[in-house]
């Protein structure tokens, strides 16, 4: 009888093995892109060089998505995160609806460059002293210490894009999209770079 069960076992772990979360749980499919400006997409790096008057800075990264193949009526969200890191999401996923099979969603992560938000103004150093460098565009201070930059800005780096299905519901931090991790769509990467 116990070799049944390891038998029964080992059958088990092997189908759990040939099964992906991956595999399992994707939705659909889609392509993206960034750019410097709405309707300017295409890109996968956006630079400073791309916002006369701006600086050493990106002030916004602007993106779109592009899906196929999703259940109409899905509530589609995008999670955002800097250099791919888990622990660094940008902001609160943005939701939107994907009423047909087939459509696109445009949105943008915005920096706060009031003087307030950057330390007072763009016209100091900050990082050197300790001071964070910029503002990663989503209401708290991101960067590391130790690397000077003028003024503030999207932080360089990689800002990864995922896409779900859920649902927008209540949460304790107030009404926000619930990803379904089981119903992963895709993902895509832009880069921002302020040499």
């Amino acid at each position: 009888m116990r070799k049944v069960f390891s038998i029964a076992g080992a059958a088990l772990l092997a189908a759990s093995v040939l099964v992906t979360p991956a595999e399992a749980s994707h939705v659909g499919t889609l392509t993206g892109s960034c750019g410097p400006a709405q309707a300017m997409y295409g890109l996968t790096n956006v630079s400073d060089e791309m916002f006369p008057g701006g600086g050493d800075t990106v002030t916004g990264l602007f993106y779109q998505v592009n899906y196929q193949n999703v259940p109409a009526g899905s509530t589609a969200g995008i999670i955002v995160r800097y250099n791919d890191e888990l622990e660094s999401q940008v902001g609160n996923p943005v939701a939107f609806a994907a009423a047909n099979a087939t459509g696109t969603f445009a949105s943008a992560l915005r920096a706060n460059i009031s003087p307030e938000a950057q330390g007072g103004g763009v016209t100091r150093f900050r990082g050197a002293t300790g001071l964070t460098v910029s503002n990663r565009g989503h209401g708290r201070q991101g960067g590391t210490a130790g690397s000077p930059q003028l003024g503030g800005g999207l932080t360089a780096g990689d800002y990864h894009f995922y896409v779900y299905l859920g649902e927008v519901r209540d949460t304790p931090t107030g009404r926000m999209f619930v990803a379904d991790e089981t119903r992963f769509v895709g993902k895509f990467s832009c880069g921002v770079s302020d040499d």
